[in-house]
């Protein structure tokens, strides 16, 4: 593929790590894909960028509600994941270790659903939680190859392209990409007329976290 191309080598590495106990070592046994250092930069020829912040920040990595490893972070948004940097080296977490992170003063989960075609566990930014019902963000940066010049075509560098937000919803054991009111109702078909009647006399937008976390307290009580 031309993205690992243009973004140097890709591998699969592993790092075990010591530790004391069983979830020190899920945290620590980071086994995804190792990107060579500055793979992401724009010294490698790509504009733009995957990242939200650039900058390292100390995040705190979680399972099972327990802190187990903090490290310097930053979300990935085109792999939907977070990184962090041992010997020089990025490396991806792996989300079968870890199921939260804490990271400047948000909280992310991993959740699996499908927004380009293949349904990976993704890193999500909790909006509002109620029970085992949740509202999600998801943000994700697209890589767009060259393009070269010819005729009446513009040359464009490889960049990375930021795309809307795709807000989610968390209910009955599923995850649903909030597009329309279809998309609710079809999850709730017995409250469909009730679910269009509140959307409507509340003006609930399917982009605005605080609407849709008004939505979320209706939903949970239904």
């Amino acid at each position: 593929m031309k993205i690992f191309a243009l973004i140097s080598m890709l591998f699969i590495g592993a790092i075990h790590l010591c530790a004391q106990n069983e979830l020190m070592l899920q945290a620590s046994d980071l086994q995804d894909k190792v990107i060579l250092d500055r793979g992401f930069t724009s010294e490698a020829g790509i504009a733009g960028t995957p990242y939200v912040n650039e900058t390292n920040a100390e995040g705190s990595f979680s399972l099972s509600n327990k802190t187990v490893i903090k490290s310097l972070t930053r979300l990935n948004c085109y792999y939907g994941n977070f990184e962090f940097v041992s010997k020089g080296k990025i490396h991806l977490v792996n989300p079968a270790g870890i199921d939260s992170v804490k990271l400047d003063g948000s909280v992310y989960v991993y959740r699996n659903f499908s927004a380009d075609g293949s349904n990976q566990p993704k890193a999500v930014k909790v909006i509002g939680r109620k029970g085992s019902n949740g509202i999600y963000e998801f943000r994700q940066a697209e890589f767009k190859p060259e393009v070269k010049a010819g005729g009446y075509i513009e040359p464009k560098p490889a960049r990375f392209d930021w795309v809307d937000p795709l807000y989610l919803l968390e209910a009955k054991g599923k995850i649903v990409v909030l597009k329309n009111v279809k998309s609710l109702t079809d999850l709730f078909p017995q409250n469909e007329e009730a679910i269009k009647k509140y959307i409507k006399e509340n003006r609930i937008n399917f982009s605005k976290p605080d609407k849709l976390k008004r939505l979320l307290d209706y939903i949970s009580q239904l």
